[in-house]
């Protein structure tokens, strides 16, 4: 009814939809737009360049691209970050700047034990160290056992959960992501620099006292999960995650009201006086690509320019008004403390829930941190309501402040090399990942294996590695 243009839509959901689209476009018969395509890098190079099935658009966001160009004015990098090499742009990202993802390396520690021990924050890996100690040797939880607190843990296989990142990046940039740190467009490999070294030294000693709980490494978040809600006291001091919600239920009753004992810990200063939050902010990828059997390319893409709108991100995200969402009311206020904008309604339904009213955060929608702020927030953040309130301000107060002045982002390799940094990447990091733990186990000796470490990354290609990957961040910046 907004844009006077029929969608005849394929809906597949879940896991099946990698596969349909795959097979979609290796049968020939597939649609003229994808808007929840779900295409990475790779999928550009492949269906963009190579094969021409994606068509460019850089001439569409010239004459058409209304909302497009204002995302652009809003994101400086943004036509950087989904320009392929070839300079063409072949499709639009979706976006969901989640303020506290951008950040979302942190450690939560138990306030309410350093009060009880009448111990200050710690503010240095020096100070967190010694802390560490005295949570193991007093019975911080006052249950009349001085032997079940875990001073420090950590999970795999959840959201930002690994132990060692956070407190690494006191000593290197450790992103646990692809560990490439930018300086005036020169990368680093942080694994293998000497900082990184310091840092294994660092928590190898914690490990070796007795500070990281063993099962770090191998517990899973349900299992980790279960020494959160343990019902009879708090068991751990300090965990790393992107929110505590990944260690512990966030509900307002006991015993699972837990939760107010903990607050977000700033970057420590490590030795040499490095104290960096990591970020995770970059766009990349295409959710609407316009594909060669389209009749009226211009008039597809006005139908993406629509949903890079407020009013057509609105609208996918959650529906027609009245429904999922109403304007505010007077009196209430966003995350940033302004009046806001918009708020959900009592009929609003649950995450994951079956609803036919709007296609929540599927589709190309843009909503930056700024609208995602215009919503009206419960400001008691100590309340399940309140919990996105209390990550934003933890996220502003503790992390912001130390984020990098430039980051690593998302590239386009050519792609003739795409296949060989896709292996060369995934047994350098498999490596990396591997070797860490076994140096802060004792399995590997850091004085001893070091030297061994480094001619490793080299056997793996570490050199061509850092070639390639120069090569493209070189070339991206040029359309900065």
């Amino acid at each position: 009814k907004r844009t006077n243009v029929h969608l005849d839509l394929q809906v597949v959901l879940g896991e099946a939809a990698a596969e349909k689209k795959s097979l979609l476009l290796a049968s020939g018969d597939y649609p003229e737009i994808f808007f929840s395509g779900g295409f990475n890098n790779e999928n550009i190079l492949l269906y963009g360049m190579e094969q021409q099935i994606f068509q460019p658009i850089n001439d569409l966001i010239e004459t058409q691209g209304v909302n497009v160009k204002k995302v652009f004015d809003y994101y400086p990098t943004l036509r950087a970050d989904i320009t392929a090499p070839d300079g063409q742009i072949y499709g639009l990202p979706g976006i969901n700047e989640c303020y506290h993802c951008t950040f979302s390396q942190k450690m939560w520690i138990n306030t309410k034990w350093l009060e009880d021990l009448d111990l200050a924050v710690p503010t240095t890996t020096e100070e967190f160290y010694q802390v560490l100690k005295v949570i193991k040797a007093k019975d911080a939880n006052g249950n009349g056992n001085p032997n079940d607190e875990i001073p420090l843990m950590g999970s795999i296989k959840s959201w930002q959960n690994p132990v060692h990142n956070f407190l690494m990046s006191s000593f290197a940039y450790a992103d646990n992501g692809n560990y490439l740190a930018s300086n005036n467009g020169t990368l680093t490999f942080s694994p293998s620099q000497p900082g990184w070294r310091d840092g294994l030294r660092y928590l190898r000693k914690l490990y070796s006292e007795g500070l990281i709980y063993p099962a770090s490494f191998t517990q899973t978040r349900e299992q980790a999960q279960t020494i959160g809600d343990n019902p009879d006291a708090a068991l751990f001091f300090a965990g790393t995650a992107g929110h505590l919600g990944m260690y512990m239920r966030i509900e307002d009753d006991p015993p699972y009201n837990r939760h107010n004992q903990y607050s977000a810990l700033a970057p420590l200063k490590g030795p040499t006086g490095r104290q960096q939050s990591a970020i995770y902010r970059s766009f990349g990828g295409a959710s609407f690509v316009i594909t060669d059997k389209a009749k009226l390319p211009a008039v597809a893409f006005r139908v993406a320019d629509y949903m890079y709108s407020e009013d057509g991100t609105i609208l996918m995200e959650s529906g027609p008004e009245g429904i999922m969402w109403e304007p505010a009311k007077p009196g209430d206020l966003g995350l940033t403390g302004k009046p806001a904008r918009f708020r959900t309604t009592l009929t609003a339904m649950g995450h994951g829930d079956v609803r036919d009213t709007d296609w929540g955060q599927q589709a190309v929608t843009v909503r930056t941190a700024d609208w995602r702020a215009a919503w009206a927030a419960d400001q008691d953040l100590y309340t399940v309501q309140g919990y996105e309130l209390r990550l934003f301000k933890e996220t502003a107060e503790k992390y912001e402040p130390y984020a990098p002045k430039e980051w690593f982002t998302n590239v386009f390799m050519d792609p003739e090399d795409v296949e060989e940094v896709a292996q060369m990447k995934t047994n350098i990091l498999d490596y990396v990942g591997q070797a860490t733990v076994q140096f802060i186990v004792g399995e590997l000796d850091v004085e001893r294996d070091w030297d061994a470490y480094i001619a490793q990354l080299k056997k793996l290609n570490l050199d061509r590695y850092m070639q390639l990957h120069q090569a493209a961040w070189t070339k991206k910046m040029q359309y900065r």
